[in-house]
This record gives C-alpha cells, structure tokens and sequence, in this order.
C-alpha cells in the first residue's frame, strides 16, 4: 500500500507539467512550486553561467546519479580549465562503499567517507591558493 501511495505522488508530480493542480501532501509534502522548479532547472546550463574553480565528484556506485550524468558534465564542461572531474570506482552518492547492485540500502550501512575523496577534496582546495 506504502508503493502504491507513493507511485500516485510521483504521477502527480508528473502531472503538474500538464497543468494539473494537487495539495501539497499528494506531492509528497512538498509545494508544487518547487515541482515546477525543479522540472525548468539545468544544472549543466547553471553550472556554465559559475565564474569560479569547480570540482564535481562523482561515486561510480552512485544509484541516485549514475555515471552517465556525470559524463555529460564532464563533455559539456570539457573547454573548462577550472573545472576538476573526479571520479571514484565502487562509491556511493555518500562517496561510502557501495552496495552490489548499488541501492538506497547503502545509506544504512556503517561507513565512513572515502579517505581517498577527503584527500582530493583537500589537495583541490589548496590548489586554490
């Protein structure tokens, strides 16, 4: 009952392109607006119009945004000399270790942040001095 509930939230969120209208707590207790937003927002496009040093990381494992996405980061940002891409093998959106197959079951797990991450995310930093 708890799926189905949620698969009618998610067809109502697709439906307010179509102009529909539902109560907040049909949109899983989130206002249409930010919905709405969300559907118009081009993180690629956002990230072309930053006049600053970016570093996008991305774990291989990552369920939420796969590999792919990053991927078209990576190529329409590719003319940028201050963008850093990174990708780690085998980690999760919480650059933890990933499950095999990789899933929401990985956020429960006991884990800590990968050291090889915190190590770039340093070195990056200090390379902006």
């Amino acid at each position: 009952a708890a799926l189905a509930r949620v698969r009618v939230m998610a067809d109502n969120v697709d439906a307010l392109s179509q102009g529909r209208t539902f109560k907040t707590a049909d949109l899983f207790g989130i206002p249409a607006s930010y919905w709405l937003d969300l559907s118009q927002y081009d993180t690629v496009q956002e990230m072309a119009t930053l006049n600053a040093p970016l570093l996008m990381l991305q774990g291989e494992g990552d369920y939420q945004v796969p590999p792919d996405e990053f991927e078209r980061f990576r190529a329409a940002h590719s003319d940028r000399s201050d963008v850093t891409f990174i990708s780690y093998p085998g980690l999760s959106h919480l650059f933890t270790k990933a499950g095999d197959p990789p899933s929401p079951d990985d956020y429960a797990k006991d884990s800590t942040f990968d050291s090889k991450a915190l190590d770039d995310i340093a070195e990056w930093i200090a390379s902006l001095n």
